[in-house]
């Protein structure tokens, strides 16, 4: 009886595991996307966030991403949107909940960096996953600020950037 037991916490410590392993890292990158947000404004740490995203979405199925991008979203939006406690818990809740699906259907929705080639020349990341996770975050922030009740323009990934050096490129393109 007493070896039962014990395999079953083993099984559940190790399920544990396996769940932070997947799940702690995009969570992470989304706690660091929130620290560039007024009233931190570490923009810096904004920018590893977000490279930790982009590296935690590569060579994944869509439902994986999917769900890497929720625990992007709770770890961002969590936080960065706790002001609406003070309002109504339940409302912060359901507002994290839909702008959470929001950014992880249209981070996952992004094509995805295919396997690296194995000839010597193959670059390590691809080219167009530089371009399609920022277009996909431009088009987040687009969609959170339009819908629904008219938008949410408030805890926005271009936000993270508002006292960093990159304010005055953004200009040109977004």
């Amino acid at each position: 009886m007493d070896n039962l037991s014990r395999a079953g916490e083993t099984g559940r410590v190790s399920g544990l595991r396996a769940f932070v392993r997947s799940y702690g890292t995009p969570f992470l990158a989304g706690l660091l996307l929130t620290s560039g947000l007024p009233p931190f404004g570490w923009w810096p740490l904004a920018l590893v966030g977000a490279s930790v995203m982009a590296t935690t979405m590569q060579q994944r199925t869509w439902p994986d991403r999917f769900r890497r991008a929720s625990a992007v979203g709770l770890g961002f939006l969590g936080p960065g949107l706790f002001w609406v406690t003070e309002f109504h818990l339940v409302g912060f809740l359901l507002g994290v909940a839909i702008e959470t699906f929001f950014l992880a259907a249209v981070i996952s929705l992004a094509p995805p960096a295919p396997a690296p080639r194995r000839s010597p020349q193959a670059p390590s990341s691809p080219a167009w996953m530089l371009l399609t996770l920022p277009a996909s975050l431009v088009l987040a922030d687009a969609s959170r600020s339009a819908w629904p009740f008219g938008g949410t323009p408030i805890a926005l990934i271009s936000q993270t950037q508002i006292g960093g050096p990159l304010t005055q490129v953004a200009r040109l393109g977004g």
